[in-house]
């Protein structure tokens, strides 16, 4: 897949920020990465995906950061659940945990685009069975 431009700007200014921390790293920095993802990967999917808007999740389960949600329409919607990503065992929480050295930022970036792939991946099967 090729690397959109917007994508590439954010994974610089997320792997050179020296904050990398709390809800308003999650909101600046990783929410529209992910969002730039999501919309790229299904864009490049060999598959039609009728997807509709990526959705903020209002869900109180932190383990839940990402989710394909069926519209009433029949269209499909990715969801992202920024209290999980900000709060989170694999999240950007503020915290003696969450000091945010290298491995521990790339690590979480890393989950997080195997989350998202994996979201798109559910969204192709549901395509497939339709």
């Amino acid at each position: 897949m090729k690397i959109d431009e917007k994508l590439k700007k954010f994974f610089v200014s997320i792997i050179s920020s020296p904050d990398c921390e709390g809800t308003n790293f999650v909101q600046k920095k990783i929410v529209p990465m992910v969002e730039t993802l999501f919309f790229e990967t299904v864009n490049n999917s060999s598959f039609k995906l009728p997807i509709g808007d990526i959705l903020p999740l209002n869900d109180e389960d932190e383990k839940v950061r990402f989710a394909m949600l069926h519209n009433q329409d029949g269209t499909l919607s990715l969801g992202i659940n920024e209290n999980a990503l900000s709060a989170d065992y694999a999240g950007f929480k503020i915290g003696p945990y969450y000091k945010g050295s290298i491995s521990q930022r790339n690590s979480r970036i890393n989950d997080i685009i195997r989350c998202v792939f994996h979201e798109v991946r559910h969204a192709e099967q549901e395509a497939i069975c339709r």
